[in-house]
């Protein structure tokens, strides 16, 4: 991609007061574009910012005040409204955001049945939490479009995927510019928000020496292995890999029991109640408790305890004790080990756009076996 584009890019942006350090480049390494610092940037430089006013709008004659997803879905509309409008303002910021064309050869969201017949041969669970993924994008467009009957279905489904591959959380939304900065999750660089003489911006700020050449790559977060998959379509091996819990485990309430496990998780976390088959299930939402390369964080043991609850007593204390915290933690370890049947699929029998699965699956399983060596000698 020439460089011309990119200065096209920044030359634009600047008229909506963002700014990039001159000393960083788009540079395009092993066919993957990204930021490389030019010369030796110091810790505590303002490598980009963006000013808070610049973001896009919501449009105030929509109102999603009572969608449990309001969030989600505003920004989603307020998004299709400026792709839709050929005379918006903002069509700059879309310059790298792609088409939904472009998807089409690669997003799980548009996997056919065979394609998760071929997911679910290589792990069941995968392929489940694949299908769930396609459909809550789906349950996201209709939303959209349900509430706007003027916009183009297509402008939805565009909006719906930078979204999920381009939004931050924690009120900061789309922030182009910013967005073009690679991701890997040992990072210590995001987004913050901060007042700049003045001026509500978003910045990026340089927490170490970026020495000349070295791309520069900044954290979208800590997310599971699987999550990443289906939003961004890719998967890096020399990355730092995590696997959630709460990402991939939802649970019935069976009894009275489970239900009263669910209250005393409630003090701790967030869950979502749902139905599934008449049933009613709970997913807890924890977003810092995962399997790492040489074992579970504290967040997961924390977590797991408050799981393994299994009688009177550890529900009065709270909590279960540590080996049957340990033993409950090796079944989940196992029984997703045992889902991972990768090693009995060829890589090269693949489709093409299912190559990096059968890649993160392969990671996934050292992953889940440096766990299961850590915690096996809590369960004796």
């Amino acid at each position: 991609m020439p460089g011309s584009r990119f200065h096209s890019f920044l030359k634009q942006m600047m008229e909506f007061g963002f700014e990039m350090d001159r000393r960083i480049e788009q540079k395009e390494v092993d066919g993957l574009l990204g930021m490389h610092a030019t010369e030796s940037i110091p810790k505590g430089t303002v490598l980009g910012k963006f000013p808070a006013a610049m973001m896009i709008p919501a449009c105030p004659s929509t109102d999603f005040s009572a969608d449990p997803n309001r969030e989600a879905h505003s920004l989603i509309h307020a998004l299709a409204k400026q792709l839709a409008d050929e005379n918006s303002r903002y069509r700059c910021y879309f310059e790298y955001c792609g088409s939904v064309e472009e998807r089409e050869h690669r997003s799980v969201c548009f996997f056919t049945q065979e394609e998760f017949g071929l997911l679910e041969k290589m792990n069941p669970m995968l392929a489940q939490l694949a299908l769930t993924s396609k459909h809550l994008w789906m349950q996201m467009i209709d939303a959209v479009a349900a509430k706007d009957g003027s916009l183009d279905k297509k402008h939805i489904m565009l909006a719906s995927f930078i979204y999920r591959e381009r939004c931050w959380g924690r009120g900061l939304g789309f922030l182009p510019g910013i967005d073009l900065f690679n991701h890997n999750t040992k990072s210590l660089l995001a987004p913050q928000r901060t007042n700049i003489e003045g001026e509500d911006c978003v910045v990026l700020i340089a927490d170490k020496t970026i020495e000349a050449g070295e791309e520069i790559k900044i954290s979208y977060g800590k997310k599971d292995m699987y999550k990443f998959a289906f939003n961004y379509d890719f998967f890096d091996p020399e990355d730092f890999h995590v696997i959630s819990y709460s990402a991939r485990v939802t649970q019935p309430i069976a009894d009275g029991f489970v239900e009263q496990v669910a209250r005393n998780l409630e003090k701790h976390y967030q869950l979502s109640y749902f139905k599934m088959n008449g049933q009613t299930r709970f997913a807890i939402n924890e977003n810092h408790a995962f399997f790492l390369g040489q074992g579970p964080n504290k967040a997961m043991v924390d977590l797991v305890s408050r799981l393994a609850v299994n009688n009177a007593q550890a529900l009065a204390q709270g909590q279960a004790d540590e080996k049957t915290t340990a033993r409950y933690m090796l079944y989940i370890l196992q029984t997703f080990r045992g889902a991972n049947r990768v090693q009995e699929i060829k890589k090269d029998s693949l489709p093409e756009k299912l190559r990096f699965y059968h890649d993160m699956l392969t990671a996934e399983l050292k992953l889940l076996d440096a766990n299961i060596s850590a915690v096996k000698p809590r369960c004796a």
